[in-house]
């Protein structure tokens, strides 16, 4: 009623007048005009004015009511010779939600980054995707150093954006990894690399290993390497430490032998069960060049291949090895072991199903101080078990049935690779 009162220029009674002479007409009977205001509150004029009239009394209206912010007014121009109608109703508040302040963008670059480093890398995803600015502070190299893609399928603009980051520690063991016609990367900063059976070319596994200058530790376990691959991790021997090379197929010895004797740094080797067809000459070269510098050494798995003299040779090149494992080697006799007990630092001996050792060659191991652990699966029966453990009272028998040498991953913890953690 005051919206009426106050710009209209007409009262209560006015209404009520004219809403008196039409007293027996229903409010809601067609051919009226209807005026709300408020809530609930409608008069009925069942006077038939002129369109004209009509037209020009809305218009009126609807200059007055935009004189007031708190009205809204809505006509029906919708005309029909019987009935039209006008609304003049009060607008409802509309209740606005504060503004939230977004405090994320308002830290620094720095701090972003450390906020960030405790995201998942999925998380980091689709973080990047909400603006510029977080994608510029997403991409930054330091949030990238640990990456495990493991089990994973591998697109070539995947693989090259794994490198495009830029990662310390990358594990991709049992991945697909798709080849490419052309893989161009910035020198990678790669340290540990972890390709445990994966699916990928010869190929592709020669670039990979090209953008990678810098390896430390390097896993191929179960791949084929090719000449041209081993030629290529000839680029990076100066640096490399531990190298896994566990049932790898299509090993050229005269490749092999080329790459351990630039290895000079190399204190990690695991050549054991590698599918391949040496001869004895092909065993002596690749004995021969062993790095003086190894102290954990795998060569199991060569059966009647292994001979005594190839035992002989590495026993006198490598002189500090501490872990050492010859299981499997069925042509190695009592010679190898004289040659073995020489090893003064040795800790961890595996001989399990070395069937042409004799037993009493066992009694040499009784003066090796520093030996602790001692595999022989598959040799002694009970009773003769008991006899070997009061001969060597200081030695575990048969502890560890597999060899962890070189190896990035054991046992339990499946969110590492040699001791450094890459899962989130």
């Amino acid at each position: 009623m005051p919206l009426l009162d106050r710009n209209n220029n007409c009262n209560n009674e006015n209404l009520h007048n004219r809403d008196s002479g039409n007293s027996g007409h229903s409010s809601t009977g067609g051919g009226g005009i209807f005026i709300k205001v408020g809530h609930n509150r409608r008069w009925s004029l069942e006077s038939q004015p002129s369109k004209d009239e009509l037209l020009y009394g809305k218009r009126r209206r609807m200059a007055q009511c935009q004189n007031f912010n708190d009205a809204y007014c809505e006509f029906d121009d919708d005309f029909d010779d019987d009935e039209s109608s006008f609304n003049i109703q009060r607008r409802r508040q509309l209740l606005r939600e504060p503004k939230k302040e977004d405090h994320l963008s308002k830290l620094p670059d720095e701090m972003l980054l450390k906020v960030f480093s405790w995201l998942p890398k999925v998380a980091l995803g689709r973080l990047a995707q909400v603006n510029s600015r977080m994608n510029r502070v997403i991409n930054d190299e330091t949030l990238w150093h640990r990456i495990d893609c493991t089990k994973r399928i591998l697109s070539p603009e995947q693989t090259k954006v794994l490198f495009d980051r830029k990662p310390n520690y990358l594990r991709l063991a049992r991945s697909a990894i798709a080849d490419q016609t052309t893989f161009s990367t910035s020198a990678s900063q790669l340290t540990y690399l972890d390709l445990s059976m994966c699916e990928i070319s010869p190929t592709m596994l020669n670039k990979l290993l090209g953008a990678c200058p810098n390896l430390h530790k390097l896993s191929m376990e179960h791949l084929e390497l090719s000449p041209e691959v081993l030629e290529t991790a000839a680029i990076f021997a100066h640096s490399i430490e531990t190298l896994n090379m566990t049932m790898c197929y299509d090993v050229d010895a005269t490749n092999l032998a080329a790459l351990l004797k630039k290895c000079d740094k190399l204190a990690a080797l695991n050549l054991g069960c590698i599918k391949q067809k040496w001869t004895g000459d092909d065993f002596l070269n690749v004995m021969n060049s062993l790095p003086t510098t190894l102290d954990q050494l795998n060569i199991c798995g060569f059966r009647e291949q292994l001979k005594d003299t190839h035992v002989i040779i590495m026993a006198t090149r490598c002189t500090h090895l501490f872990d050492l494992d010859l299981s499997d080697s069925q042509a190695i006799t009592m010679q190898s072991m004289e040659a073995v007990s020489n090893l003064a630092e040795l800790q961890h001996l595996a001989l399990s199903r070395c069937y042409a050792i004799e037993p009493q060659a066992y009694s040499l191991f009784t003066h090796m101080k520093a030996l602790r652990y001692l595999e022989i699966f598959s040799l002694f029966k009970e009773a003769s078990m008991a006899i070997l453990t009061r001969l060597l009272p200081g030695v575990k028998l048969n502890q560890f049935p597999l060899s962890a040498i070189a190896r990035p991953t054991l046992g339990p913890r499946k969110s590492q690779i040699w001791d450094e953690r890459v899962r989130d």
